[in-house]
């Protein structure tokens, strides 16, 4: 029998100890998943990789009401009791600039507490490459209880992120700025906070109360104001962005950006984002701000503008404001010579044969510009300007940042949030090799993809070529994924 008529005959039939189901690549569709999660009220990680699966539908009511069976763990009672609005059909999905699935609020909300009342206990659930057609379906999932981790990975239709909830009003009043060493203890205990914020976002009903993971790694995320609603998420420590427009369109990577905009960040593309980072990219991303204010001049509307795209600014203001205002005047005298410099190591790791390696440690004014660095770094490592590429590195980082060309060129080391200790580094790159090195890249991400569904092809194909899977009429059935449910599976070599 096919999957699309298959239903559990009998309250047995329900896999009460069942916690971790991989369906990856195996042709599921969304709604036979609704169809037989009544039957897995223990289901703690669902892995649906690589099915079609374009949005995400709200269950009908009869699934979500339809009784687990006595007996089946501690999920069961919870997958069988009814929700919050429970009586309402599942709304047509309709693109809502809310974030929410659209249609009445009322039935919106149904369907999402539905949904819930199937999956009490799913923690991980991974929609990597099944062809999502934006977020809009997925704030679908923010009422299920245990969701942790979502990975979203590949689905270049989301565009853009955006939290369900409607904004909760003008922030509070700044409060005062606290010590270097209260914002580095701040800073440490950020694991933590999120951890708290989860379990007061679960009692207070917001949207994704523990989501603390989210990958977003080659999706088409193009713009800031996505990665701002990240910083709605009350519990989310971690993120991943490569791949995305947002990112690839920063000559800088973005990195000190992201970190800047989302305050309880702890990790961010697969690398920890340490107390020292994180009070440094926030003190560059406000010189960031305070560079486009300067550029909006006397227009108040174009100042209001700025504001308006930084939703953190007053938070950072109270953070770091006496650190940029001291840097401003040079010290607190207004001409201390100690403060308006700083100490840098200058690393030439260029190989070409005229390049002179080796490490340097100079003595420079904050507002030295990048165009005047390569010049130096010119003189002293026999690098041509013209071919050189310049990188930035804080202690005990492993990626540096490249911080040459465009509008860097004219931006004082100031701008970068540059401290004692940190490192240039210096190296002599071919533009015409470096666009090449990039063609081949892009050509063999190219290669692999097809390669990947030639194979996906070529197995749907066998299957429907062997004698076994074809009906009495010589027609090929529907796959069957009873197996995969079955209190017995069969074990495959």
């Amino acid at each position: 029998m096919g999957w699309g008529g298959w239903m559990p005959a009998a309250p047995g039939s329900v896999l009460a100890g069942l916690r971790v189901l991989v369906l990856n690549d195996c042709g599921i569709s969304w709604e036979q998943v609704l169809r037989v999660a009544p039957q897995l009220p223990s289901l703690e990680e669902l892995h649906l990789c690589g099915n079609a699966i374009p949005r995400l539908t709200p269950p009908p009511t009869a699934a979500a009401e339809a009784p687990a069976g006595a007996g089946a763990g501690a999920g069961a009672e919870a997958a069988s009791q009814p929700e919050v609005g429970g009586e309402a059909e599942g709304p047509q999905e309709v693109p809502s600039t809310s974030g929410r699935d659209g249609g009445d609020d009322d039935d919106d909300e149904a369907g999402a507490h539905r949904l819930a009342a199937l999956f009490p206990n799913l923690q991980v659930l991974t929609l990597e490459e099944v062809g999502l057609t934006g977020w809009t379906s997925l704030a679908l999932l923010r009422r299920l209880p245990a969701l942790a981790r979502l990975h979203l990975g590949g689905n270049t239709g989301i565009t853009h992120v955006a939290y369900p909830d409607p904004d909760p009003g003008p922030a509070p009043a700044a409060a005062p700025p606290p010590s270097d060493g209260a914002a580095g203890a701040a800073a440490e205990s950020a694991p933590a906070a999120a951890g708290a914020a989860a379990a007061a976002a679960a009692g207070s009903g917001a949207s994704f109360p523990r989501l603390s993971s989210l990958y977003l790694g080659g999706c088409g995320v193009a713009d800031w104001r996505s990665v701002d609603q990240l910083d709605r998420f009350p519990a989310l420590a971690e993120v991943r962005l490569t791949g995305n427009p947002v990112l690839a369109q920063s000559r800088t990577g973005g990195r000190f950006e992201v970190i800047g905009r989302v305050a309880r960040l702890a990790g961010l593309n697969g690398a920890e984002v340490r107390p020292r980072e994180r009070r440094d990219s926030e003190l560059r991303y406000l010189q960031h701000i305070a560079a486009e204010m300067e550029a909006a001049g006397a227009d108040e509307a174009a100042r209001a503008a700025v504001r308006a795209a930084h939703p953190r600014l007053r938070e950072l203001m109270a953070a770091h404001g006496s650190v940029l205002a001291t840097a401003a005047r040079g010290g607190p005298g207004g001409s201390s010579l100690a403060a308006s410099t700083v100490e840098l190591k200058l690393t030439c790791v260029a190989a070409a044969a005229h390049a002179k390696m080796g490490t340097q440690v100079k003595k420079l004014p904050r507002s030295t510009t990048v165009a005047a660095l390569r010049m130096l770094c010119e003189k002293l490592f026999k690098v041509p300007s013209a071919r050189m590429s310049l990188f930035l590195r804080a202690p005990g980082e492993p990626l540096p940042e490249d911080i040459g060309g465009g509008d860097c060129e004219d931006r004082g080391l100031g701008f970068f949030g540059v401290q004692d200790g940190y490192e240039v580094l210096i190296d002599e790159v071919d533009p015409e090799a470096a666009e090449a090195a990039g063609r081949a890249a892009a050509e063999r991400a190219a290669a692999q993809h097809e390669a990947r569904l030639g194979e996906q092809l070529r197995a749907a194909e066998r299957l429907q070529a062997s004698p076994a899977a074809r009906s009495p009429g010589g027609t090929v059935p529907k796959p069957s994924y009873l197996p995969l449910l079955s209190p017995h599976p069969q074990t495959h070599g």
